[in-house]
């Protein structure tokens, strides 16, 4: 056996077994958290884990402030509003001011008569045209109208041959819409219906994976195992193109979604919103109520009773507030909203509401930023800090909570030294059983190693006499003297000419010289004095195991190596000694109190508090009245040269107007009255015998005739329905193929429109359910071929492989195929299929909102026109553009009233005219007065726009918002929270201080013992004992540095090599300088260039 195999030999398990269990007893979590500084925190419970986290959180004041003001800085970029471009929004205002100055010259000289509202002219002539109209309605009524005069003429072009263009016209002339408005309203829908419908997903997508697993299976019922493993190796690339495949389509849906357009779309058919009423009435509409009105009035007057008269006055009465309200009432209140909707509309493109929004915006994006940067984040966590610490300290229990963590320390003590002494004694009776065998080993060791060193020692000194120094010393100063001699002889006389060309060989040879190969035999020689591996690995075996044997059974070793492992273990534990606890305690809290005090954080406010300032003055600088400070003034200098009507002269033109235009209701509406009675109309008188009955009975004017009337009460109906007429007659001329594509387009822009507008959202949100329906059809057959595979695999392997047959994964096989049911499939689609979804509904739930309504609305709308309800019928609709059965009903209801006036000459009593004076109450009560008063509303519209153009309201607005901004910034002033946070500290510290140590530890005489206990855990006492017979040998063994032994071999060839190299680098040196000189005396053009490599 080798020395190695004797160090091995040596029996040391006892010794080593009883070191570890000694190290695991004390590292322990228990006893780590006793001698690892934490002794006594360890024993104080909660309280003393809370001081420990604290200190270890908070190291001095700054840390308290420096996370504050940390979590403020950042929020100085938000403050920046260099953004903000006020050059266009000035500009916005001036516009805006140029507008409101024009709104009101439209009021000439402040008269609102003058003012022209879009769409119906004048306000004057608005209350002037419902004069005329009762006038123009009296005589149509009664049959004064005279001969009828014509006021359109024929149409002369005559209507387009192409049958769209043709229904276009037609549908013009008949619904009080804009043609062009539905055209452009149905290629909208029609755009988006048909691309919805376009946009699908590729179901096909999967046939790759489909393939794969359908030969995977085919070659497992077939037992290829070379083939399903081959094929098994091309799952994951096929599903991941598949993945890449879906995922591209999602993406490519989304783009077709945005191409649609749906948004501009929706804009642009809700910027018709204003030109489309509510239930209009066009011209079939006008038509056929005209006919139904007159037809209630004629079976009246038809079926009268007349010897009671009043209850024909009472249907008339009530029939005239019916008219009243439809074409006094609401021709004006549209005409209020119109002018409304107008005004509005002058400063609507200007955007203003845009930079409010952009203005307030910006302001709530830095309440986000200041909500998103946590600035109570740091706060908080230090109140946590000392609102656990106070707990701790004011816990109720406090007392008992330390005495039974005492109580578990004495127990992890007791089990630990326990533990200790056990050991101590197994090592030493594992080191007198092992001394015997280890002497003779441990001699031979030493021995060698003493030998090995004085080798060494040798070389050393045989190196050291080379004289490699003294040799180069001696070279380089005979060079020296040449050169000197060289130059004294060349000086006095010139080289002679024989001899140039001998000095000329030598510098040739010198210059030949290659120092590099002169000295690589010395370099290879250096070389080899290394400790080759194989000799120098068994040498550090050997020391190792030397070294284990010493540290393990040499008495010194042990005990040195032992007593540094208990150090820091007995400093520890000996504070748990009665003697000592009660102050250490005692210290423990005074230092827990100075430290709290030591956090004291105002004196450093001043010096961190410079990033808050910063922010603070950011805040202050981003108010907004200096944000839009070159707004304001803007504003205030454009409106300062403004010329305002004034508003009481303004008022009293108004009252004219409408006073004038009261007086010509009043006359057209009681003229016809007083014909009826033959006097002026007046109220009945108060008592019966005051009653006189009229003298001349009607005038001669109402008598009836047989004759009836030179021009037709009817002929008026025949020139309105004129245009209606030209159309019919243009319509019955068409063959039958163009009529029905004439009737077709027509349905297309009413009924069919109404459809389309039902129709887009639901075709949009059709897409969604679409898209995913295709994602399942692709990813349900996954499902059921990967379990085919499966089971394959499964059927087919599984006796093979369970007998050893084979060699196959199948665990491993079930999970790649796992990855490729249509579940896995579905989950690593999650993220696009949601982003797809919220694609979709971002995009489409732009159909909704305003836009959606005004689609619901205008489908209503269209549905309730008559045009619609016709369809495309094409005999309905010639009928109902044939205005002659109305004229017939006019023509018969003014035969009715010519035939009834005679009758009711008769029947004008008290009653009579009771019911006459409540027909004025009604006139009174819808007078142009009454109804055009309501034009004033459109100052407050005015006065709106204003305050939406005023920058000072805005910033007065925003200033709110820039209050609670600032109000938050202030509330985290690094004094404010230094302040608080002491006022806590202090009060804490104090609390500290207050507490009784022994009143606290209470009874500790489990720890009586405890000296004892620690005086035998000493590894010189415990090891005393031990077999001293080796400490000879150690101590020799100690005397040896084995680690400076091997430096001293392996430095000496570096040494010696770099002392041959200076000794050639010196050499070369002084050559050169001997040719210089040479080369200096005789003239003789000299290079000499020489190398050497070192090292």
């Amino acid at each position: 056996m080798s020395l190695l195999d004797d160090l091995k030999g040596i029996d040391l398990s006892t010794v080593v077994n009883g070191r570890v269990e000694i190290s695991a007893s004390l590292s322990g979590d228990d006893m780590q958290a006793l001698i690892g500084g934490e002794g006594i925190a360890a024993s104080l419970s909660e309280l003393g884990e809370t001081i420990s986290a604290l200190k270890n959180a908070q190291q001095d004041p700054q840390a308290l402030l420096e996370p504050l003001v940390a979590a403020i800085e950042p929020l100085l970029s938000n403050f920046d509003t260099s953004d903000l471009d006020l050059a266009e929004f000035i500009e916005i205002v001036r516009e805006g001011a140029q507008i409101v100055t024009q709104v009101f010259t439209m009021i000439g000289g402040g008269d609102p008569s003058k003012f022209s509202i879009p769409g119906a002219g004048e306000l004057g002539d608005v209350l002037n045209h419902t004069a005329n109209f009762n006038k123009h309605f009296s005589k149509i009524g009664f049959g004064d109208a005279g001969k009828v005069k014509s006021i359109i003429d024929q149409v002369e072009e005559g209507f387009p041959s192409d049958p769209q263009a043709f229904a276009e016209q037609a549908v013009d002339l008949l619904i009080p819409f804009s043609v062009s408005n539905l055209v452009a309203i149905r290629s909208s829908l029609t755009t988006m219906i048909d691309g919805a419908s376009n946009i699908t997903i590729d179901t096909n997508i999967n046939s790759g994976m489909l393939a794969s697993m359908t030969r995977l299976r085919i070659a497992a019922e077939a037992k290829n195992l070379v083939a399903v493993n081959q094929e098994l190796k091309q799952l994951s690339n096929i599903r991941n193109t598949t993945l890449n495949s879906i995922r591209t389509a999602l993406r490519q849906t989304s783009a077709q979604i945005n191409a649609l357009n749906i948004e501009q779309h929706i804009a642009t058919i809700e910027s018709f919103a204003d030109s489309f009423q509510v239930n209009p009435a066009g011209a079939l509409e006008f038509l056929q109520n005209l006919e139904n009105q007159f037809k209630a009035m004629r079976n009246m007057i038809e079926g009268a009773d007349f010897p009671d008269l009043t209850p024909i006055l009472d249907d008339i009465v009530v029939q005239a507030e019916a008219l009243l309200r439809a074409n006094v009432e609401a021709p004006i209140d549209k005409s209020v909203e119109d002018l409304k909707n107008w005004l509005r509309s002058q400063l609507a493109h200007l955007n203003l509401r845009y930079y409010r929004g952009l203005l307030t915006q910006f302001f709530r994006d830095i309440e986000k930023a200041i909500r998103d940067a946590n600035i109570d984040g740091p706060a908080r966590d230090a109140r946590i800090f000392l609102d656990e610490l106070e707990a701790a300290i004011n816990n109720f229990n406090l007392g008992a909570e330390i005495q039974d963590s005492l109580g578990e320390i004495g127990t992890t003590i007791g089990n630990t030294v326990t533990t200790i002494q056990n050991n101590l004694q197994n090592i030493v009776t594992g080191v007198n059983t092992a001394a015997a065998s280890a002497q003779a080993i441990l001699d031979q060791v030493v021995v060698k190693l003493e030998e090995f060193q004085q080798a060494i020692d040798g070389i050393t000194q045989t190196v050291e006499q080379l004289g490699i120094e003294q040799a180069r010393d001696a070279v380089i100063a005979a060079i020296e003297e040449l050169k000197t001699t060289a130059e004294t002889v060349l000086g006095i006389m010139p080289l002679p000419d024989a001899m140039r060309p001998m000095v000329e060989g030598v510098i040739r040879e010198l210059d030949k010289i290659d120092l590099n190969e002169v000295l690589a035999p010395i370099h290879d020689a250096l070389g080899r004095l290394s400790i080759p591996d194989t000799v120098l690995a068994p040498i550090n075996e050997v020391l190792q195991e030397a070294e284990k044997v010493i540290q393990n059974l040499i008495t010194d070793e042990l005990i040195n190596s032992l007593e540094a492992e208990f150090q820091n273990a007995l400093s520890e534990l000996n504070k748990f000694d009665p003697a000592n606890l009660l102050s250490e305690v005692t210290d423990y809290f005074d230092e827990a109190a100075d430290f709290v005090e030591g956090l004291d954080p105002r004196p450093i406010v001043a010096d961190i508090r410079g990033p808050y300032d910063a922010v603070l003055q950011a805040v202050d600088a981003a108010h907004p009245k200096r944000v839009l400070r070159p707004v304001i003034e803007a504003y205030e200098g454009i409106f300062s040269a403004l010329e305002m009507p004034d508003p009481s002269e303004a008022l009293a033109q108004l009252n004219n107007t409408v006073n004038d235009a009261a007086e010509g209701i009043g006359q057209a509406l009681t003229q016809p009255l007083s014909e009826l009675t033959g006097q002026p109309l007046q109220a009945a008188p108060e008592s019966e015998g005051d009653q006189q009955a009229p003298q001349n009975g009607p005038p001669p004017s109402s008598q009836p005739s047989t004759q009836g009337p030179e021009v037709r009460p009817g002929d008026i109906i025949r020139l309105l329905g004129h245009i209606p007429n030209k159309l019919r007659e243009a319509v019955n001329e068409l063959e039958a193929g163009p009529a029905g594509e004439v009737m077709e387009a027509i349905a297309s822009l009413c009924s069919g429109l109404a459809l389309q507008l039902r129709q887009v959202q639901q075709d949009l949100w059709l897409v969604e359910r679409r898209l995913f329906n295709n994602v399942e059809a692709i990813l349900k057959p996954l499902s059921s071929a990967q379990m085919q595979a499966q089971l394959a695999l499964q059927a087919n392997f599984s006796a093979e492989i369970e007998a050893g047959e084979i060699e196959f994964d199948l665990q491993g096989s079930a999970m790649a195929l796992g990855s490729l049911s249509a579940g896995a499939m579905r989950r690593d689609l999650q993220q696009e299929l949601a982003a797809t979804r919220q694609s979709i509904a971002t995009v489409i739930g732009s159909a909704g909102g305003s836009g959606g309504a005004f689609m619901d609305r205008l489908a209503g709308i269209l549905e309730n026109c008559a045009l619609a309800n016709i369809g495309d019928d094409l005999e309905a609709f010639l009928a109902a553009l044939d205005p002659e059965p109305l004229a017939e009903e006019l023509d018969k209801l003014a035969v009715s009233i010519i035939n009834l006036l005679p009758q009711l000459s008769e029947l004008l009593d008290e009653t009579a005219m009771a019911a006459i004076n409540r027909l004025m109450d009604l006139i009174q009560q819808f007078s142009p007065v009454a109804q055009g008063l309501k034009f004033l509303s459109i100052f407050e519209v005015v006065q709106e726009e204003l305050a939406l153009l005023n920058p000072r309201r805005l910033a007065a607005e925003l200033g709110e918002i820039h209050g609670a901004i600032r109000e938050i910034i202030l509330a985290y002033d690094p004094a404010i929270f230094a302040e608080e946070m002491y006022d806590v500290l202090e009060a804490i510290a104090a609390q500290i201080r207050a507490l009784d140590p022994g009143e606290l530890l209470g009874d500790i005489s489990h720890f009586d013992d405890l000296s004892a206990s620690l005086e035998a855990l000493s590894p010189a006492t415990a090891l005393a004992s031990i077999d001293g017979s080796l400490d000879e040998v150690g101590a020799r063994l100690g005397a040896i540095n084995i680690e400076d032994l091997l430096s001293t071999v392996n430095d000496l060839p570096p040494r010696i090599g770099d002392s041959v190299d200076a000794a050639g680098l010196a050499v070369i040196d002084n050559l050169k300088a001997l040719l210089e000189s040479i080369k200096y005396f005789s003239g003789i053009e000299v290079s000499v260039s020489v190398e050497v490599s070192t090292g």
